[in-house]
C-alpha cells in the first residue's frame, strides 16, 4: 500500500528530507553539514525528529525549485560545502517568507487559486479607486457647471439692469425732444408787435414835418 502524503507535502522530498533537518543543516553551529536526515521504514518521522520528540514537518509543494537546488548541490562533484549550505538556507528562507505571506496551501491548485484570488482582489481595489476618482472628477465638473450657471445668472441680471437704464434714458430723451418741439412751436406762432410799432411811429413822424 502506498504511503499517503501529508497535505501540502512535496512528493519528491517526502521521507527524504524534512524541514527540521533543513534548518539544522542550514545552521552554522556544531558542524551542521555532518547532519543527515535518516528515515526508518517503521516510523513516520525521521530519526532526528524522533530524537527531538517533535513532529516531522514535510517540505511543502511550493519549495520544489529550492529542493531541486539542494539535490543538485549534494550531487555535485566535487562537492562545494558553501554552495550546499547556501541551498539549505534558501529553502528555510523561502519557507519562512511563504508561511508569513500565504495560508496553509495543500496543493499547486490551491496555490493557483490563492494567487488568482489575490489578483482579483487587487483588480477590485484598482477599480474601486478608479470609481472614486471618477466620482471626484464628476463632482468637480458639477461644481464648475454650478459656478458657470451662477455667472450666467449674474450676467442676465446685469443685462436686465442695463436694459432698464437704457430704456429710462431713451424715455428721458424722448421727453426732452417733445419739450423742445413744443418750445419751437411756441416760438413760431408768437406775434411780432415790435416791428409794426416801429413802422407806425416812423409814419407819424413823417406827417409832422411841414411841407414846403
Amino acid at each position: 500500500m502506498p504511503v499517503l502524503l501529508p497535505p501540502g507535502a512535496l512528493p519528491a522530498a517526502y521521507r527524504v528530507l524534512c524541514m527540521r533537518c533543513v534548518r539544522r543543516i542550514g545552521t552554522p553551529d556544531d558542524a551542521p553539514m555532518e547532519h543527515e536526515c535518516v528515515w526508518s521504514e517503521k516510523s513516520s518521522k525521521c530519526a532526528y525528529c524522533v530524537k527531538q520528540k517533535a513532529p516531522c514537518v514535510p517540505i511543502l509543494w511550493f519549495l520544489e525549485e529550492e529542493y531541486a537546488a539542494i539535490v543538485a548541490a549534494e550531487a555535485a562533484t566535487p562537492p562545494v560545502p558553501a554552495t550546499t549550505l547556501k541551498t539549505y538556507k534558501e529553502v528555510a528562507r523561502v519557507a519562512d517568507l511563504s508561511s508569513a505571506a500565504m495560508p496553509a496551501l495543500r496543493s499547486p491548485f490551491e496555490g493557483a487559486q490563492y494567487i488568482q484570488g489575490l489578483a482579483t482582489l487587487a483588480a477590485i481595489k484598482d477599480l474601486t479607486a478608479a470609481v472614486e476618482g471618477l466620482k471626484e472628477d464628476t463632482g468637480k465638473l458639477l461644481a464648475g457647471q454650478a459656478r458657470a450657471v451662477s455667472l450666467l445668472g449674474t450676467v442676465d441680471k446685469t443685462t436686465d439692469k442695463v436694459g432698464k437704464e437704457v430704456s429710462f434714458v431713451a424715455t428721458a430723451v424722448a421727453k426732452v425732444e417733445k419739450a423742445v418741439g413744443k418750445l419751437a412751436g411756441a416760438v413760431a406762432v408768437a406775434p411780432r408787435n415790435g416791428g409794426k410799432r416801429k413802422r407806425g411811429e416812423e409814419e407819424e413822424g413823417n406827417g409832422e414835418n411841414p411841407i414846403g
